[in-house]
């Protein structure tokens, strides 16, 4: 006769044999263990556990900060640098009124992030404007003439009337031919609520929040959107605004804080009310608590033979929630019980896991599955720097595909996004293992090769312009579309490291050989001197 089994706990939606428990283990060993030694020992270890849990709970949390705070800078340096380009087309250097127009309207229904856009010129008076009734008013007063002199002037956070956050944008627009001098300003109003869906991808767990503030402590953006331009207190982001950075439990949050330091400044809080983090710990030290209470009675020797197994798992928790806090997201605890401390094993490397892959998607782009704007900008400073250390080439090039605007008005977004997947998936199999892609902007990509000189990157360049325009296309309603682009390769020669020329520098020789690549006609290469 075969005797039913004893279904007692159930973690993650699957049933523990009693046999299997800590609870029957815990009766077996501090029966036969001596009271006082089992209890305080088993509350040191429980204590313990909790407080590395807690710590790797944290350390996640501070990664998540870092992330968000990537994400608003880099936004923000997108919005800046499509300023300071379009500050460079001839049209709005010569501030001719019909191009500066079409610049405006261009812009406006390319980018979602952009609520407004003027021109002034070199006396401060507005002479284009998205809002013709703006047209003429003196702004020689303001800051946003004022304070954009050789580079652009980014405003303080402000808020609409619907409380929506914004920035104000204001570059120079400088005549390069008359020793830089500044003939006007160009000014974007940029809507930081643009910024909302990538940051709700950051999420911890099912309660968790994530807030980023002004230096007033005004929400720009808040998990919960209606809190936006509300002021937010808290200890957490009173230490942020004062330049601090860390992560504690307050209360009953777990919080980590970083400030908002850079274009804009502010702070940035991710809190998980820690019942939620630290459930798995909570639960089994309630558990444990009751059977150590009622453990009266202990015999020495048969208590120690079986506490050495759960002794040993709940050590390897220890050292692996204090391996992973430190950053090694690899690690594993090798616990493969089916008792509750092998759950909350399993349940610790799914959480790494997930870590692991929350900062994959924060240099990943989501259409393209090349690296990120941020991620290649941090990328490209540190090979400039090793560049110039060790005094090899390196060379870069900038793609942008031609007409994109007008086949998407043409065909959709569907389609233009299909053929950005396809070039950016050639693109991938054309590069070394050392080389660096990344969607740079809206249709622009560029890769980054080290170790390659002026021919190797214009014969690389040519091949992936042939390579485009002959097998990249996509079918439309029984039609086969094709594409082309246009390219722009520089190189950092010994001249360029002799002269110690910046990144930005670098970044601009790629870019304006692209640009003569269009004005060349598109569908070629441009190698910039």
């Amino acid at each position: 006769m075969t005797r039913p089994q004893i279904q007692i706990k159930q973690i993650n939606g699957e049933k523990i044999p009693f046999t299997s428990s800590i609870n029957f283990r815990f009766i077996l060993i501090f029966t036969l263990l001596v009271a006082v030694t089992t209890f305080l020992s088993g509350l040191i270890l429980i204590y313990q556990g909790e407080r590395s849990l807690e710590d790797a709970v944290l350390s996640r949390n501070l990664t998540a900060c870092e992330n968000v705070h990537n994400k608003v800078e880099s936004f923000i340096q997108q919005a800046k640098n499509s300023v300071e380009l379009i500050t460079l087309m001839p049209g709005v250097k010569d501030l001719n009124l019909f191009d500066i127009d079409k610049m405006m309207c261009e812009a406006i229904a390319e980018h979602e992030m952009i609520e407004l856009i003027s021109v002034l010129n070199e006396q401060g008076i507005e002479i284009a404007s998205c809002k013709p009734a703006d047209i003429n008013r003196d702004m020689s007063g303001q800051d946003i003439f004022l304070k954009p002199k050789n580079k652009s002037y980014v405003s303080e956070v402000y808020f609409s009337e619907a409380r929506m956050p914004e920035v104000t944008i204001a570059s120079p627009i400088l005549d390069y031919d008359n020793y830089g001098k500044k003939v006007g300003v160009l000014v974007m109003a940029v809507k930081l609520h643009s910024l909302w869906p990538a940051l709700d991808n950051i999420k911890i767990g099912k309660k968790g929040e994530t807030i980023v503030t002004d230096r007033y402590g005004k929400i720009i953006y808040h998990t919960d959107i209606g809190k936006a331009g509300s002021l937010f207190k808290g200890k957490a982001v009173e230490l942020a605004l004062e330049g601090k950075r860390g992560s504690a439990r307050y209360g009953s949050l777990l919080c980590a804080y970083i400030p908002l330091r850079g274009i804009i400044n502010g702070a940035v809080i991710v809190q998980q009310p820690a019942g939620e983090a630290l459930w798995g710990v909570t639960k089994m030290r309630n558990q444990s608590l009751l059977f150590l209470g009622i453990s009266i009675i202990a015999a020495v020797a048969l208590g120690l033979f079986f506490s050495k197994g759960m002794l040993a798992s709940v050590n390897k928790l220890l050292i692996g929630t204090k391996i992973v806090g430190e950053g090694d997201l690899d690690y594993k605890i090798d616990i493969m019980t089916e008792d509750e401390i092998g759950a909350l094993a399993k349940s610790f490397n799914k959480m790494t896991v997930e870590l692991k892959k929350q900062h994959g998607r924060a240099i990943t782009d989501e259409l393209t599955h090349l690296y990120t704007h941020s991620y290649f900008l941090e990328t490209l400073k540190a090979e400039v720097y090793r560049s110039k250390r060790y005094r090899t080439p390196l060379s870069l090039m900038m793609l942008d595909i031609d007409h994109f605007k007008s086949f998407n008005d043409d065909y959709g977004h569907q389609t233009g996004d299909e053929i950005l997947v396809k070039i950016s998936e050639m693109l991938k199999a054309s590069l070394r293992e050392s080389d660096i892609a990344a969607r740079y902007g809206g249709e622009e990509l560029v890769v980054l090769a080290a170790e390659t000189d002026k021919e190797g990157i214009y014969t690389f360049a040519e091949r992936v312009r042939k390579k485009i325009a002959e097998d990249v296309e996509v079918e439309y309603t029984g039609k086969k579309l094709k594409v082309t682009v246009s390219i722009g390769v520089a190189t950092l020669t010994e001249d360029d490291i002799k002269n110690d020329t910046f990144t930005n520098d670098f970044l601009k020789q790629a870019d304006l050989a692209m640009y003569q690549a269009k004005e060349k006609g598109r569908n070629c290469v441009v190698q910039s001197p």
